[in-house]
């Protein structure tokens, strides 16, 4: 029993470290901490973005859990093999897309959202920070992790929904505690990491999405044969 709760621990976390690391919220998180408001800004983009992960989590792991009582857990199965199978196909999408548009264009295509951002206001940065949490690529992740809770143990539930979100929005978090202690230092070491993400940020996610897509995939098909 105890060893089956930190395997569901350590499946949430990998999927929350996955939510992570795409790099979209990334340099969005950068951008607005280079802008005029700075730091107030970076604060509001990473509340709303926690709370929407907390939310999403939350409503998935109860919803499922209302929906397939009491063999959830037999879902696991078919869900992250249609993950698996939606990560594969958004990192291929996300890969033919950026080059598409690099060809058009010439340059990179988000110059434009990098001036924008850091320019919003406080409501503009949490709403950016909100929907970056109901990206499709967030919104698989985050269904195929709540198939490893059960919406009615309320602690464990609670417990992986604060620890899901937290997971899932360090890479923004990070940046504004560094920003916040250390603004003078840290703005040319932000500009140096938000200049790497625009020139090779793409090719990072897509491997992270494909990767970890073929991993989630092979998973969901042992679990399926399998009965677990």
């Amino acid at each position: 029993m105890v060893s089956g709760m930190w395997v569901d621990v350590a499946a949430v976390t990998g999927y929350a470290l996955v939510a992570a690391f795409t790099t979209v919220p990334i340099v969005s998180i950068i951008a607005i901490l280079l802008g005029t408001r700075r730091v107030s800004n970076g604060v509001w983009f990473v509340i709303a973005y926690a709370i929407g992960f907390a939310g999403l989590f939350l409503a998935a792991s109860v919803g499922l859990t209302a929906a397939f009582a009491p063999d959830r857990f037999h879902i696991s199965g078919p869900v992250e093999i249609l993950a698996g199978l939606l990560l594969i196909g958004f990192g291929l999408f996300w890969l033919l897309r950026q080059r598409r548009k690099a060809r058009r264009t010439g340059e990179p295509p988000r110059n434009r959202l990098m001036e924008w951002l850091t320019s919003i206001g406080p409501v503009g940065a949490a709403a950016v920070g909100l929907q970056f949490a109901f990206h499709p690529e967030n919104l698989v992740l985050t269904i195929a992790a709540s198939t490893h809770v059960r919406g009615d143990d309320w602690l464990f539930v609670s417990l992986m929904t604060a620890w899901y979100a937290f997971v899932g929005v360090s890479t923004v978090l990070a940046p504004t505690i560094i920003f916040a202690k250390a603004s003078d230092r840290a703005q040319r070491r932000l500009e140096r990491i938000r200049d790497w993400v625009l020139g090779h940020g793409t090719q990072f996610t897509v491997a992270i999405l494909i990767g970890v897509g073929a991993l989630v995939l092979g998973f969901g098909i042992y679990h399926s044969l399998s009965g677990q």
